[in-house]
């Protein structure tokens, strides 16, 4: 029988193998191995391979009642409750032996331990010392003796010993079952109570594919409006799970030309605060524009044209200067006063010439030359040289030459 069902289970799923395997070892699945479970479901689905090796000893599910058992000591406790013993609980050699003490010495906890190492149907689960800031690893050695060989294992935290397994613990919480739970069906052999807690393991599975399932279930997007009457609206909205692969190529394919559109649409999507952005990019691009007008500037003085330019107007300044110093030291020359031409001497004339046109010689330009024109400062009459005089005078106030 155990040949022919390490043969049957060989041929199941390796997932199924792999959750049998740790049902069998661990009795009771957690959250953390059903998750496991369903995550290798998944893999072989998609035809990967779960390189985890899986198989039950030869006599699993086969009792041995002509074997000898004995407990005899459990000692090295560690991290299981609040125990922390110095010596080993010993059991003795005789057929009965009596562990008793106060409330909260430990019994209860050595019971727990118990059940777990045997695997019994009412285990439970075993916490550290809450009073102990640091949590340890939950062992503890148990030294037994079997067909007359004493033995010993190194027990740690969830694993159960092959060897007593047969061992059946009872306390107040396996007799409830009996006098609570009682059913029709009041005793079931190991190897069908292991079906049923597998078939229970792999409804959980089953339940969290279907959750798993309902997460990723597809929901066709609206059209929008803009497209809905072109052709690939049309195909669109026909696509079912008999669509061909060709038909979503044909429709769907994204040309290469607009690669670079999508990346950049993708950045202005991914962008957190794209008002702030696009204010920094347009600074960016004021600041760009200024430089590109200086450089153009730049470029534009130093251009060969607007030297040629700049060299045409020194020569020209040249030329005029040295007519405007001509006339000045002609303007100026035998002058018997110093001064002449500072700024001064030329608010005098401003105001000679504004008395004249004002009040002495109002039809007349200044400075009036006509015949017995007198001076408008001294009232003297103004000879052939003072006209002259005057007039060179007028011109240069005027500017004309330093103008140009």
């Amino acid at each position: 029988m155990e040949n022919n069902l390490s043969i049957w289970f060989s041929k199941r799923p390796k997932w199924l193998q792999i959750a049998a395997t740790r049902l069998y070892y661990k009795r009771k699945l957690i959250e953390e191995d059903l998750s496991k479970i369903v995550s290798y479901c998944k893999q072989e689905a998609e035809g990967k391979e779960i390189p985890i090796k899986t198989g039950f000893p030869n006599i699993s599910f086969i009792g041995n009642t002509k074997t000898n058992l004995r407990l005899l000591s459990i000692s090295g406790i560690k991290g299981i409750n609040a125990l922390a013993p110095n010596k080993p609980l010993e059991f003795g050699n005789k057929d009965i032996s009596v562990i008793y003490g106060k409330n909260g010495s430990g019994k209860s906890g050595y019971v727990r331990l118990l059940k777990l190492i045997c695997g019994a149907r009412t285990s439970e689960n075993i916490l550290h010392n809450v009073f102990d800031l640091e949590e340890k690893e939950k062992k503890a050695k148990i030294v037994y003796e079997k067909d007359g060989v004493e033995k010993s294992i190194e027990w740690i935290d969830r694993g159960i010993c092959q060897d007593l397994k047969s061992l059946d613990i009872f306390d107040t919480m396996f007799g409830d079952i009996f006098v609570n739970q009682e059913d029709e069906v009041s005793y079931e052999p190991l190897i069908l109570s292991f079906f049923s807690d597998l078939i229970n393991v792999c409804e959980k599975v089953s339940r969290l594919l279907d959750q798993e399932k309902c997460q990723y279930r597809a929901v066709k997007q609206n059209m929008p409006s803009e497209y809905i009457d072109t052709d690939e609206a049309c195909w669109y909205n026909f696509i079912n799970s008999d669509t061909k692969q060709e038909s979503v190529d044909k429709y769907c394919l994204i040309k290469e030309d607009i690669y670079d559109e999508i990346e950049a649409l993708r950045q202005r999507l991914a962008e957190k605060d794209p008002l702030e952005r696009a204010r920094n990019i347009r600074l960016q691009i004021q600041y760009i524009d200024s430089i590109i007008d200086d450089a153009d500037k730049f470029i534009w003085q130093l251009s060969t044209e607007k030297h040629q330019e700049l060299i045409s107007a020194l020569k020209k300044y040249d030329s005029q200067k040295l007519l405007s110093d001509k006339t000045i030291k002609k303007v100026f020359e035998g002058s018997k006063l110093e001064g002449i031409g500072s700024e001064e001497w030329k608010s005098l004339w401003e105001a000679a010439r504004a008395y004249s046109v004002n009040k002495a010689y109002i039809d007349n330009e200044y400075p009036n030359t006509d015949e017995n024109s007198l001076c408008v400062l001294c009232h003297q009459p103004l000879s052939n040289e003072a006209k002259e005089r005057f007039v060179s005078f007028e011109e240069f106030v005027k500017g004309n030459i330093e103008k140009e």
